[in-house]
C-alpha cells in the first residue's frame, strides 16, 4: 500500500475516551483488534489491502495506545471488550466480522 493511500486517522468519542481509527475499503464491516500494546499501524499494509478489497476494514488503537486516550476506567480484558462494543455502537455498526491477535493480560501503564 502506498503511503498516499493510507486513510486519515479519525477520532470518535467512546465512553470516557477519544478513540483513533481508520477505515479501509467498503463492504461488510471487519473490525481488526491489535494486541494490548500494539497500535493500528502494526497491521501489514498488504493484509489491509487484500481484506479491504472485500470488506470495510476498521482498525483502531485500544484504550491508552497510539492515538486513543486512556480515559479514567481501569484497564482490563473486559474493559477492552466493552470499548470495542461501544466503538461499534458509536460507528452505528450492529454486526461485524472480528479479527484480532492475542491481547495477553495488560498491566496498567
Amino acid at each position: 500500500m502506498l503511503e498516499s493511500c493510507v486513510p486519515p486517522v479519525s477520532k470518535i468519542r467512546v465512553n470516557d475516551m477519544e478513540m483513533a481509527y481508520r477505515i479501509h475499503g467498503s463492504g461488510p464491516p471487519l473490525i481488526m483488534i491489535t494486541g494490548f500494546s500494539g497500535t493500528m499501524d502494526l497491521w501489514d499494509p498488504a493484509v489491509l489491502d487484500a481484506l479491504s478489497a472485500r470488506f470495510k476494514v476498521i482498525i483502531f488503537d485500544n484504550r491508552g495506545m497510539g492515538g486513543t486516550t486512556a480515559g479514567q476506567k481501569d484497564f482490563s480484558i473486559e474493559r477492552f471488550a466493552d470499548d470495542t462494543a461501544e466503538f461499534m455502537d458509536a460507528l452505528k455498526i450492529s454486526h461485524a466480522f472480528v479479527l484480532g491477535w492475542s491481547i495477553g493480560y495488560p498491566k496498567h501503564p
